[in-house]
């Protein structure tokens, strides 16, 4: 019984051996083409996997996960690739992986701005006049003859922001701005984008004015979290029409 026990022992410990030498099925690699870029809002395009000649890589199952949907998303079409949406400035990243986690492979990518038109306007609701003085743009000065005790007017010779009208409350604080742009297809086209990729689509107007709403945006020129912004066409302030701007104001009711 000892010699039995003793044979049967070897053989286990070969056994164990032998599997424990066995060679690990090739898993291949995967890479992701691109693994990072730079669009413009509304650019789409596709990430394709790249896959080794050989290896189980391949064969499994994946799945497309973005790390920021409202910066840009991203769903599998034809082929397995991403198709990624641009949706608003910032960056995001793309996740390629297996379902049973195995693989993992990212992408960077980042949503640059097609449209700067209102950089560097200050608002920033409740401010005194004096921080509005502070804080204005540079080519912009102050125009004493439409201003009134509860306007306050600066005007420029640009080309795209013609002037900026500062609306202040019984108290004389600031409660409303009106960026008035040049008449210009090119302007509305431009103010439109940028509503558009840096904030949030209320769903909801006042007087005619569909509003967006900073909901995360940060830049050193950007509006206030909750400050909420709109086009106007055909607005009329002070007796005086202006055909078209935009309506920048606090948002937090909206």
């Amino acid at each position: 019984m000892k010699k039995i026990s003793f044979k049967l022992s070897a053989v286990l410990l070969l056994t164990l051996y032998a599997v424990s030498c066995a060679k690990e099925p090739d898993l291949g690699t995967v890479s992701l083409d691109p693994s990072s870029k730079t669009v413009t809002f509304g650019q789409v395009f596709n990430i394709k996997p790249v896959f080794s000649a050989t290896g189980e890589a391949k064969n499994k199952t994946y799945t497309w996960k973005s790390s920021a949907d409202s910066i840009a998303s991203i769903k599998m079409v034809s082929g397995g690739f991403g198709e990624v949406t641009p949706k608003r400035i910032g960056q995001a990243t793309m996740t390629y992986a297996s379902t049973d986690g195995k693989i993992t492979k990212t992408a960077i990518i980042t949503v640059d701005p097609r449209s700067t038109i209102l950089n560097g306007i200050y608002f920033k609701n409740g401010a005194t006049q004096s921080e509005i003085n502070n804080n204005m743009l540079s080519g912009f000065s102050p125009s004493t003859l439409e201003s009134t005790s509860s306007l306050l007017v600066f005007a420029s010779g640009s080309s795209t922001v013609s002037k900026l009208i500062y609306e202040l409350d019984t108290n004389n604080k600031l409660k409303a701005l009106y960026v008035i742009l040049n008449n210009t297809a090119d302007n509305k086209k431009s103010a439109e984008d940028y509503l558009a990729e840096r904030f949030m689509n209320t769903g909801k107007s006042q007087g005619g004015i569909l509003y967006y709403k900073n909901t995360g945006y940060v830049a050193s020129n950007s509006v206030p979290l909750k400050t909420a912004l709109g086009l106007f066409l055909d607005l009329t302030i002070n007796a005086t029409q202006y055909p078209l701007g935009v309506k920048v104001m606090d948002g937090s009711n909206l």
